[in-house]
């Protein structure tokens, strides 16, 4: 698994699953990615008026958050709140299948440059917050006039090589 690093010392993060139990039948789940879970949820916390529980962590590689949220993309509430039978699929995964199915981690030949690495990203902060398909082209043209190759911006970004395609051709 590709781990960045910065000063010196490795960052994990974790892909996180946290319900708000709210009095209703569909409870919104939200999948989001933070190095320390615990302070996020107790950010998230603050702004909501039901209780939060924290129902799985995964450590993850880059651009797993931004698949688990295209994979889900049918089960959107809004942003990166969830509910339906997809995410139901998600959830029981262990771990390792879940690593399997929704990480691709940067390829090895982009740590060998330390610019390639903030630039990848950079483009996977974006990612993350993309839900239209012009979200996706503008990401995928990011990653072309930073000289990416349409290969490695579909690895960063976990966007169907179509699309990266689509937006090179551009």
């Amino acid at each position: 698994m590709g781990r960045l690093r910065r000063e010196g010392r490795a960052l994990t993060e974790f892909v996180y699953f946290v319900r708000v139990e709210a009095p209703v039948d569909a409870r919104p789940i939200k999948v989001g990615r933070a190095q320390d879970v615990a302070k996020r949820v107790t950010m998230l916390q603050c702004s909501s008026p039901w209780p939060l529980t924290i129902l799985r962590t995964v450590e993850a590689t880059l651009g797993m958050e931004a698949a688990l949220h295209r994979f889900l993309a049918e089960d959107r509430l809004s942003g990166e709140w969830f509910s339906g039978p997809h995410l139901d699929s998600v959830l029981a995964l262990s771990d390792e299948q879940m690593r399997e199915r929704f990480a691709r981690p940067l390829s090895d030949s982009l740590f060998d440059d330390p610019g390639a690495i903030i630039r990848a990203l950079g483009a996977e902060v974006e990612a993350s917050d993309r839900a239209t398909r012009d979200g996706d082209l503008r990401v995928a043209q990011r990653g072309k006039v930073l000289g990416f190759s349409a290969e490695q911006t579909a690895e960063m970004t976990c966007l169907p090589r179509e699309i990266v395609d689509e937006a090179f051709a551009q």
